[in-house]
């Protein structure tokens, strides 16, 4: 009798993925931006006159655009060329390190899916907030109402609880399904963005006094002067607008660009198992996405200070300044794009002083989807590898999606909504690092990819300068871009040096449960070295 051969252990779950590719370069398009338009240019564009004061946000803008445009263009390239549920993970665990690639992931994974929970309660607020200032402006006390309690705590949690159930159930639905429903909550707000652009821009240049009557017929007679009555006694001039030009405040304002746009395909990289044509979709969804977001930056920073500056400067000082209580007249309503476009908004026509808030807030409920999206495919990518329970890549027969990942995603959803709730701060910070950290190792295992794995090279365009490969020089470019971010905001940020603890203990459980499911494989006879040799099958 021959000698047995032993029996060939598979490598993977399954020999196929079991997930559909039905996505394509405008599902890419419609990801990105609804991740990056949102807080950060409706919010704290206005919330920089008071943080820096002589700055100007479209230049804060342009320069953020280098980092955004270089790493944005690193993941879609290697989303492009390892099409792969949770791509990142999947380039980083096979070209650097497998440890390190579970343990980036897993800090990636774990801060987003907590922070996308703080999102659903928070959007209640923002919700609330839109309703809140429709009604003032309408004189409808009923919206008044319904704001203000949907911005109280208790609504929060309960509504909040609410839609964290509500995209959980979205997110197991057919990905086609949920590329409908992400088109939509993106063209929403895109339509109100345009008005919002219009409405800015038929008010460009500032006048005073027509804007005055404009404040006062909407917020209440007298609360202009008020307002600037308060702020000059407290310490604010002209000088603190953007009537003056200070350098250093537009390079500090860089900070804030590159928290607005995030790094989109960071996000989009996740279905990377689910896009068809998967290079060309996500290079051209990627630039084209990125392209119109610098644009709609660009109208809207201008746009707003050339509106409503040098008011807007002198109410950003009293509010954020802490004088608000000093006020006897005006209510003290959160900076915002929408509380200076309204008064513009409502003498064009009643209708958009309420079109304008809940812009905004669309903006901000239309990122949840895509973030969460691409958690759910970080849970199958590591079970697909067998480094986390098999049970997290079973594929509904019906629908095609992951669905036990997603039911994980949506409980640390309702988790870190709580928790974040009453800590918001942490979860600014900690999302910002994890992300920053991913983009820098990202970019950095990039630069050398044409090189070291020539076999995957191979399967995009070899376009070379010099004799240098392009993406070489791009992700070398988005490496030091990104680490310069990065550096800055440690050194700028407050205790945000402390922060980085935290992320250092996430990124040691995350190491621990990778080392606990290389012994567990062992101990079954799976060779995990020869599972990180190989990409993972379609």
């Amino acid at each position: 009798m021959g000698e047995e051969k032993p029996l060939k252990v598979q490598l993977f779950v399954r020999e196929a993925s079991g997930l559909v590719r039905p996505l394509g370069w405008f599902a890419i398009l419609v990801m990105t931006m609804s991740f990056c338009v949102g807080m950060g240019v409706h919010v704290h564009t206005i919330n920089e006159s008071y943080w820096n004061p002589g700055g100007r946000m479209w230049i804060s803008y342009l320069i953020g655009a280098i980092p955004f445009f270089l790493a944005s263009t690193v993941y879609a390239w290697l989303a492009g060329i390892l099409p792969r549920s949770g791509s990142s993970y999947v380039t980083l665990s096979r070209l650097s390190n497998p440890i390190i690639g579970f343990a980036m992931a897993f800090g990636y994974w774990l801060s987003s899916a907590l922070v996308v929970g703080y999102l659903a309660y928070f959007s209640v607020s923002v919700w609330g907030l839109s309703f809140y200032l429709g009604g003032l402006a309408l004189n409808a006390p009923s919206l008044v109402q319904m704001g203000t309690y949907l911005q109280s705590t208790e609504a929060m949690i309960i509504f909040g609880i609410v839609l964290c159930i509500i995209f959980t159930i979205l997110a197991s639905l057919h990905i086609k399904v949920v590329y409908y429903i992400m088109t939509l909550l993106w063209v929403i707000p895109l339509i109100g963005g345009i008005i919002l652009i219009a409405v800015l821009y038929l008010n460009v240049p500032f006048s005073a006094a027509a804007y005055q009557r404009l404040w006062d017929a909407t917020w209440g007679s007298g609360t202009y002067n008020e307002v600037l009555k308060v702020a000059s006694a407290n310490g604010w001039t002209e000088a603190k607008s953007t009537l003056t030009f200070s350098m250093p405040a537009v390079l500090a304002g860089v900070l804030t660009a590159a928290f607005a746009y995030g790094t989109p395909s960071g996000i989009t990289q996740g279905v990377a198992g689910e896009v068809k044509a998967s290079l060309r979709s996500y290079i051209l969804g990627t630039l084209i996405g990125a392209l119109i977001t610098l644009a709609y930056y660009e109208l809207i920073s201008y746009g707003i200070y050339a509106a409503v500056d040098p008011f807007l400067s002198a109410y950003t000082y009293v509010m954020l300044g802490g004088y608000s209580n000093q006020l006897t007249k005006m209510p003290p309503l959160t900076p915002n794009a929408a509380v200076f476009a309204v008064p513009l908004a409502k003498a064009i026509h009643p209708a958009l002083a309420f079109v304008i808030p809940i812009t905004i807030a669309f903006w901000l409920s239309n990122a949840q989807l895509p973030i969460i999206l691409m958690c759910t495919r970080f849970n199958f990518a590591w079970s697909f590898d067998r480094v986390f329970p098999e049970l997290f890549s079973k594929v509904s027969e019906k629908t095609y999606s992951p669905i036990y990942s997603v039911i994980l995603t949506g409980i640390v959803m309702i988790i870190g909504g709580y928790i974040f709730i009453f800590t918001p701060y942490l979860a600014n910070l900690n999302v910002v690092l994890f992300w920053s950290f991913m983009d820098t190792l990202i970019c950095l295992v990039a630069i050398a990819l044409p090189f070291t794995h020539p076999d995957i090279y191979e399967r995009s365009p070899k376009i070379e300068f010099a004799g240098i490969p392009v993406m070489t020089i791009v992700s070398l470019g988005g490496f030091l871009s990104t680490s310069w971010l990065l550096w800055i905001a440690i050194h700028q940020i407050p205790g945000l040096g402390a922060e980085m603890f935290g992320n250092l203990l996430i990124y040691l459980i995350g190491a621990l449960i990778f080392l606990a499911a290389l012994i567990y494989n062992k101990k079954r006879g799976i060779p995990t070295k020869e599972i990180f040799s190989e990409i993972p099958p379609a």
